[in-house]
């Protein structure tokens, strides 16, 4: 859900000798969700009271918009307490004005006019939870989150030595696992938006970031695929305008790409995907979402695959823990892939469920379960992260159980409407796989 908070602030002026009034709403430091809204709209009360010898009303400008904010509520609290006091107030039937307003702007402001006279009142700010960069077109990008994501990109975050050391004992154990294991596999890196789409980017100046930090300790046998310059290529977008991810055809790509990697080939993989039909689709977006008013843009949607047609399990956790199996007996490989994978991931759903018979999902950011390989015995292994999380290095000790079980304790809401297969016990996720596997 998009969450926002509102400040207001006062601003000075000369009318108090000829004007009183006050903004009941919306206050400061409001918090709400654009979802809970009203029809879209806030709520602006308050009261206005004149001098005999003047008149005026307010008005509130947001974007190219400018709405009267009339008086018309009574407010007999204002009339007892005010303006009887004062022979010089002028008596009317409404002091109040309460109007349900659709902002178009995330900033507004309350004025006066008078005698021709526009006069600031109040100014007003909503904004996001996290901030969002405005690049050429309309395009936006994720502004300094959690992982400082532009201090990424400027090269002001380097990896530690520990980092660094962490980093090269995941590679070393993740070589070894699909060996032992033989399996075959590739570690995937969703490259962040602005390193693909740098002339939308404002920030020109690219430094040495954690991914090419990465790229320069990996040894040749740790199969790392970064599909920054793949995506790049592309005569199409790849990219969503209003999202951190990536589109459907980025997705396409990425899931080509991925699996040419994994030794099958480009051709099947073309014919697989080269009747899809797309259709355009006003759509939001974890960027749009964070501003307000919510920006949307029109994107191409895959319209004759639903890789939720073909899904088995479904957990229902948000973000790390979430489970996901789907089953396709169309797909192109009688195979199971395992996917250590991230929101990247999830766009891919739509390709690689057609590719492999069984898609086997757990969103850890590329940390690894040996347990999990060991019980369903794939023959390919993906692990699978974003470029704006390798601040941190994965592992491959990783525990899907406790894991899970960690989150629900802390009481993690479960999205009901994604919930396939759940029993009223929190039962061991390896039991589940067992059970699934044999679905």
């Amino acid at each position: 859900m998009s969450q926002y908070s509102l400040s207001v602030e006062p601003l000075s002026n000369e009318l108090s000798d000829r004007f009183q009034w006050c903004l009941d709403r919306p206050s400061n430091d409001l918090r709400f969700d654009y979802k809970n809204l009203n029809n879209r709209c806030l709520e602006f009360s308050g009261w206005l009271v004149n001098h005999k010898s003047i008149n005026g009303e307010l008005v509130i400008l947001h974007g190219d918009r400018v709405d009267n904010l009339t008086r018309n509520e009574c407010r007999p609290d204002v009339e007892n307490k005010i303006v009887q006091k004062n022979d010089k107030l002028e008596k009317r039937q409404h002091y109040g004005f309460k109007h349900a307003i659709e902002l178009k702007s995330n900033t507004f402001t309350i004025a006066l006019i008078s005698e021709s006279t526009f006069t600031p009142l109040y100014k007003g700010h909503i904004k996001g939870s996290f901030e969002v960069i405005k690049g050429e077109d309309n395009w936006l990008f994720l502004d300094n989150d959690t992982n400082k994501s532009v201090d990424q990109f400027r090269g002001k975050v380097n990896l530690s030595k520990h980092t660094k050391k962490a980093w090269i004992e995941y590679m070393k154990s993740f070589q070894s696992i699909s060996q032992t294991q033989n399996l075959l596999s590739v570690f995937l890196v969703a490259p962040s938006k602005e390193y693909v789409l740098r002339d939308k980017y404002p920030i020109k100046t690219l430094k040495n970031t954690p991914l090419q930090q990465i790229e320069k300790i990996s040894p040749p046998e740790f199969n790392l695929l970064s599909l920054t310059d793949t995506l790049k290529r592309s005569p199409r977008n790849t990219f969503r305008v209003c999202d951190t991810h990536w589109n459907s055809h980025g997705a396409m790509l990425a899931s080509i790409e991925l699996c040419v990697n994994l030794g099958i080939s480009r051709k099947s993989l073309l014919e697989l995907f080269s009747k899809d039909s797309y259709k355009e689709k006003e759509v939001g977006g974890d960027l749009g979402n964070k501003l307000f008013p919510p920006q949307t843009y029109l994107e191409e949607i895959l319209t004759n695959f639903n890789y939720r047609n073909n899904l088995v399990y479904d957990n229902g956790l948000p973000n790390f823990g979430r489970t996901m199996f789907t089953y396709n007996h169309n797909a192109l490989l009688d195979e199971t892939l395992l996917l250590f994978g991230s929101s990247s991931s999830y766009s891919m759903f739509n390709y690689l469920s057609r590719v492999f018979y069984k898609v086997v999902f757990f969103h850890t950011a590329g940390s690894i379960d040996l347990k999990v390989i060991e019980l369903l015995k794939p023959r390919y292994m993906v692990a699978q992260s974003n470029a704006r999380f390798l601040v941190k290095a994965p592992t491959t000790s990783m525990s899907i159980k406790d894991l899970i079980t960690e989150k629900l304790a802390k009481g993690v809401h479960l999205n009901s409407t994604n919930n396939f297969i759940r029993t009223d016990s929190i039962k061991d996720i390896i039991e589940i796989v067992d059970q699934i596997s044999g679905y």
